[in-house]
């Protein structure tokens, strides 16, 4: 890790629902959230700060009370000792803040579905974690082995395999482009 640089300096961590989640370069966030409507709210998180000696954490699946939870537990991660440890933070918070599969509110105004995966990026060491919410096995990439160069092969790896478990850049395989 850099001099100084704290672990969200270089991963970023989130839960997404399927394609669309994203990540963002926040410089004053260390959550991001999946494809939901509107922007981070600090002003929530900056509440939660003044107050979260007063009353519980939000134990919701919305949007709001999870994001919050992430912000929450983001902040008491220690500094880690080195990218293990740095990517099991993360991943904690973010199983922490994911919508188990038979959540409520798939109707109505909030329309919350379960978290399908999880992913973690080291922005430094190049590797891109995944983890299906559905296998218990953890996956990465080591990014620097892929050909990311204009017109090089898509190259694809089905994740669902119950036998894929830690460094699968040799497993991934070429595929046509999706488009």
């Amino acid at each position: 890790m850099p001099a100084g640089a704290g672990p969200d300096a270089r991963l970023r961590g989130h839960g997404a629902r399927g394609p669309g989640g994203r990540v963002g370069r926040l410089r004053d966030h260390r959550v991001h959230r999946g494809p939901t409507a509107g922007a981070p709210r600090p002003k929530l998180h900056d509440h939660d700060e003044r107050t979260r000696l007063r009353r519980p954490l939000p134990g919701n699946v919305n949007a709001v009370d999870r994001f919050q939870r992430a912000a929450y537990f983001s902040a008491l991660l220690p500094e880690p000792a080195d990218d293990r440890q740095a990517v099991a933070g993360i991943l904690a918070v973010t199983r922490n803040a994911s919508v188990p599969f038979g959540a409520p509110y798939r109707e109505g105004r909030f329309r919350t579905y379960n978290t399908e995966y999880r992913t973690v990026c080291d922005l430094t060491g190049k590797r891109y974690f995944f983890e299906l919410a559905t296998g218990p096995n953890l996956l990465w990439a080591e990014i620097d082995r892929f050909d990311l160069s204009p017109g090089a092969p898509v190259m694809t790896l089905h994740p669902e395999a119950i036998d894929l478990v830690g460094d699968v850049s040799d497993r991934f395989t070429q595929s046509p482009a999706p488009f």
